[in-house]
């Protein structure tokens, strides 16, 4: 069961992207850990240590400064330190779009609309399905490798002729009002087997055809038999 013609796996698109999101995410934080974005620079400082004009600034709010006169340049200044947040953001989006877009996957942060119609929903998928179908084909071909494997060995006269049905089933979200009026507008054109398969609230569409037939039979004894 290759996941594509290389036999690779997906996770080679964009580990790349990982890494690097990663990267930025973890320096960011470890600046704000171990940068001091604000730094006093004392000149003439008439304290005995730095931990007393800790001390004097967190008890009394003040410092005490020695002034030599004029022209002393005397007095505390402030070197701050800006970490650039605006360009590491960017970045951070940047990359993590990337993610999903080469992973061909659904970033749930970028559902906002809580209301989006039934299109909207399927091109929000429209990646995620491209993918599904693709690893689908290389599926069925090694089911069938399989199956024809298997025939070979109970000596099946046409094991390499005889056609092999597979059904595959995909789920994902969709909008269940949408669908349903379709399939009310066209159920007048369309067969009873075609409606009940295509109806959302239909898990089994051959129950529900036998549950119809028993519907109309008690509802009409002469009813035609859906199924007949």
């Amino acid at each position: 069961f290759p996941k594509n013609k290389y036999r690779l796996p997906e996770l080679n698109k964009y580990k790349g992207l990982i890494d690097a999101y990663d990267d930025i995410y973890n320096g960011f934080i470890n600046d704000l850990d171990d940068v001091q974005t604000v730094i006093l620079v004392l000149t003439n400082y008439g304290g005995a240590s730095l931990k007393d004009f800790m001390n004097d600034l967190k008890k009394y709010k003040s410092i005490k400064i020695n002034n030599a006169g004029n022209g002393d340049k005397t007095g505390v200044d402030k070197l701050q330190i800006d970490i650039p947040v605006e360009a590491r953001d960017d970045a951070l989006k940047i990359t993590r779009d990337n993610i999903f877009l080469f992973g061909q996957g659904i970033d749930p942060a970028n559902f906002e609309s809580s209301n989006a119609s039934g299109v909207a929903i399927k091109m929000l998928y429209s990646h995620l399905e491209l993918k599904a179908a693709k690893t689908q084909t290389y599926f069925e071909h090694a089911i069938n490798e399989l199956v024809r494997a298997i025939m070979r060995y109970l000596n099946f006269s046409d094991a390499d002729k005889r056609h092999i049905s597979q059904h595959w089933t995909r789920t994902k979200v969709e909008d269940s009002l949408t669908k349903a009026q379709i399939v009310s507008t066209v159920a007048n054109y369309s067969s009873k087997e075609s409606v009940a398969k295509a109806n959302p609230i239909v898990d089994d569409w051959q129950q529900e055809l036998k549950d119809l037939a028993k519907d109309r039979q008690e509802n009409d004894p002469y009813a035609e038999d859906l199924n007949g």
